[in-house]
C-alpha cells in the first residue's frame, strides 16, 4: 500500500482545492427512491464495473448510513452514479440495503469500515445474507479497518481523482459536504464543525477501493479475489422473496 503524504494543491484547509471544488456542479438525480433516502444518477449498465463505498452508523437519527457508488469508465475516468443516506435505519437493515445495491448494480465491489456498528454491518452483508463481494483487509474480521493511516491515504486519493479529473460527481450534498471537509487537525480530515461528512467518507472508501488489487482499472473489470481466498463464506442466504416490505421492494 502506497501511503500518501498531506501536501496541498490549493492554499485552504479544505481537502479538495477550492478551485476545483467550484467546477464542481451538481445536477438533479433521474429520480430518487425509498422517500428520497436513495438518489439514482445513471441506472446501472449490463457489464460495466462499478465500486461502492460504505459508512456506517447506529440509526439513531444522527449521523447517516450512506453508500456511494462509483461507475468505472476507464482507468482515468470515474463517475458518481448513486447515493443513499439515511440515519434511521438499523445496521441489519443498512446491510440488506447495501446487498441489493451491490446487486443492482452488477454486483459491486465494495469498501467498508468494520470499526463500531460497521463491524455489525460487515458481518451481516457476510455470514448471514452472503454477500462476499467485500474487501477484506483486516485480519481480524469481514471488511477494511479504519486507521489515522487508512483514512489519509484514501482522502489522499479522494484528492488526487478529483483535482486531476478523474472522478465526476453530480450529488449536490456530497458536493456540499466536501467544500466543508477541512484538515481539523494535521493529517485529520473531517468536516467542519456543524457539518456532516457522511458522504464524503462513503466516498473516499469508494476511491479506496479504486486503488486495490482485486480492480482492474486497465480491462474495468474484476479479477481473482486473493484477500478473500482466507476466508470461508456461507452460501447466499439472501432471498427477495422472504422480504415483503415496501421499502425493499422500492429498489426492484
Amino acid at each position: 500500500m502506497v501511503h500518501y503524504n498531506c501536501s496541498f494543491i490549493g492554499s485552504t484547509a479544505t481537502l479538495i482545492d477550492g478551485e476545483v471544488l467550484k467546477k464542481l456542479i451538481p445536477v438533479d438525480p433521474l429520480r430518487t427512491e425509498d422517500n428520497y433516502h436513495l438518489c439514482i444518477y445513471e441506472d446501472p449498465i449490463p457489464g460495466a464495473l462499478y465500486v461502492m463505498g460504505v459508512d456506517s452508523s447506529t440509526g439513531v437519527g444522527n449521523d447517516y448510513c450512506t453508500v456511494q457508488i462509483i461507475k468505472v469508465l476507464n482507468k482515468d475516468l470515474f463517475e458518481e452514479v448513486a447515493v443513499y443516506k439515511n440515519n434511521k435505519i438499523k445496521p441489519y437493515e443498512f446491510a440488506q440495503v447495501i446487498a441489493k445495491l451491490s446487486s443492482r448494480y452488477n454486483e459491486a465491489y465494495m469498501v467498508i469500515e468494520n470499526n463500531d456498528c460497521g463491524r455489525q454491518v460487515a458481518d451481516e452483508l457476510w455470514y448471514n445474507i452472503g454477500c462476499c463481494n467485500i474487501l477484506n483487509t483486516d485480519r481480524r474480521g469481514i471488511g477494511t479497518r479504519a486507521t489515522s493511516q487508512s483514512k489519509l491515504d484514501a482522502c489522499m486519493m479522494l484528492k488526487k481523482a478529483l483535482e486531476l479529473g478523474k472522478l465526476k460527481l453530480h450529488d449536490e450534498e456530497t458536493i456540499t459536504q466536501l467544500g466543508r471537509f477541512e484538515e481539523i487537525t494535521p493529517n485529520n480530515f473531517r468536516g467542519a464543525k456543524g457539518s456532516h461528512d457522511d458522504l464524503v467518507s462513503s466516498l473516499y472508501w469508494a476511491v479506496y477501493c479504486l486503488n486495490q488489487p482485486q480492480i482492474d482499472l486497465e480491462g474495468a473489470k474484476m479479477v481473482t479475489q486473493s484477500a478473500q481466498d482466507e476466508y470461508a463464506p456461507p452460501p447466499c442466504m439472501f432471498d427477495e422473496s422472504n422480504d415483503n416490505s415496501d421499502f425493499w421492494r422500492s429498489f426492484n
